[in-house]
């Protein structure tokens, strides 16, 4: 089956540095760059599942957005992007150890062109992964009866309320359930709140700590692989997203794609996919 992962893909630059860092400090360290975006990383971690996958979102005319084009269509992405004139980017500093210290993200092209993209959603007659980077009055517009919502931070879960409210299904950390339900509690607890609040289906992260996945007949709690972080944890949830999509379409129980999804990440966090 077929998925659509649509809202950000861009290149982030990741900055990694050798010592504890705060704010003013100027460390040693290491910066790279890679393709990302929530939707883009979504996808391309789908497409080395072996997954059929297509991308939705606003990608530049510039050599950055060429550049990226051409090795999202090597992974044999099905490219449904708008094209602009400049390419997104994503900037996040990290400890040495891994953990974020500040991020920005420049989605300027994304907003701009984000009416074409919730047309492509809109279109779409199979499920789709959601990213919570598109605007709100984007987001307010879509149609489509099969979403899947990654809230990309807790500031913009609030606004997914109304589609969870029609069925959509939300796939957060603790932090963006929180502020989507206006409470606390464990994982698995918050996730059959989401469920009360009209989601058919939600699950819940929370790092190292155990993951929830709830749905009107099961509430599901499981730890996460014990691993050391080598790689950083900045786009651990989007490979989270991955292994739970790729699972639960072909047809795993719950449990068992809430299992994939935590194998997913920690395949992430140890650096073990590209």
């Amino acid at each position: 089956m077929m998925l659509l992962c649509a809202g950000s893909v861009h290149w982030d630059i990741i900055a990694r540095a050798d010592r504890a860092v705060g704010r003013g400090d100027d460390v040693p360290g290491t910066v790279r760059r890679r393709p990302g975006g929530v939707a883009g990383n979504i996808a391309r971690h789908l497409a080395r599942l072996g997954r059929p996958v297509a991308l939705a979102g606003c990608i530049g005319r510039d050599p950055a957005g060429e550049e990226l084009c051409a090795i999202l269509r090597t992974l044999g992405i099905d490219l449904r992007v708008h094209r602009s004139e400049a390419t997104d980017s994503y900037l996040a500093i990290e400890q040495a150890d891994g953990d974020l210290v500040a991020a920005v993200a420049d989605t300027a092209a994304l907003i701009r062109h984000a009416a074409q993209v919730v047309a492509t959603i809109n279109a779409c007659d199979g499920p789709v992964v959601v990213d919570g980077n598109l605007p709100s009055d984007a987001l307010a517009a879509l149609t489509h009866r099969d979403m899947y919502l990654v809230p990309a931070s807790p500031v913009r879960a609030a606004g997914l309320a109304p589609l969870i409210a029609r069925g959509a299904v939300p796939l957060l950390n603790r932090a963006e359930a929180m502020a989507l339900t206006g409470r606390a509690g464990e994982t698995a607890q918050l996730a059959a709140q989401l469920v009360e609040m009209g989601a058919r289906m939600a699950l819940v992260t929370d790092g190292p700590k155990p993951a929830g996945l709830a749905t009107s007949q099961c509430r599901i709690s499981r730890d996460p692989p014990p691993i050391t972080v080598t790689a950083g944890v900045t786009g651990a949830g989007d490979a989270t997203v991955a292994g739970f999509m790729h699972a639960h379409l072909s047809g795993a129980s719950p449990g068992d794609a809430l299992e994939a999804a935590l194998a997913c990440a920690a395949d992430h966090l140890q650096g073990l996919t590209p």
